[in-house]
């Protein structure tokens, strides 16, 4: 089938200029007027939107710092155990004591230092407590931002 045949009423109907259709258009159908009340409700909508974002954000936050810091009050001790069993603490204890041993064996003193580091428990326990300090410092601005519109909304009502 031939698609560039055109429909037999398609050169009757075809219309040449729609701007002036347009123009007519608008012409006869009446301006719509936008209600006073609308503006209100639309900001309205917006606020309390962001008042439940920041909700919704105050709630997570502060389900993630009660986790990691459930996670590092096992985590700690686990840090601490691997420590001493790693002879990590011994090797530390040289650092107060003996100042010029270490400096004249730096470089093989660092290297028993770093593999006596218990890597695991460290590297799990920064983690919590990083998602600890994020989550917190999210807690806090959302209850600020929290705060602040409960006194907005207060001193609408008065």
């Amino acid at each position: 089938m031939n698609k560039s045949i055109l429909h037999r009423n398609a050169c009757v109907q075809r219309i040449e200029d729609m701007g002036n259709n347009y123009q007519r258009l608008f012409q006869v159908i009446p301006q719509e007027t936008v209600p006073d009340y609308l503006c209100e409700r639309i900001v309205g909508a917006v606020l309390r939107e962001r008042e439940r974002y920041e909700r919704s954000r105050l709630v997570i936050s502060s389900l993630f710092g009660a986790s990691s810091l459930v996670g590092l009050v096992f985590a700690l001790p686990a840090l601490m155990a691997a420590a001493a069993t790693s002879w990590f603490s011994t090797f530390a204890s040289l650092l107060i004591s003996d100042n010029d041993l270490i400096v004249s064996h730096f470089n093989s003193f660092a290297l028993s230092l770093l593999e006596a580091l218990p890597g695991f428990e460290v590297t799990i326990t920064l983690l919590l407590l990083a998602v600890f300090l994020v989550s917190f410092q999210n807690f806090v601005l959302g209850l600020s931002d929290i705060t602040a519109h409960a006194r907005r909304n207060r001193a609408a009502f008065l």
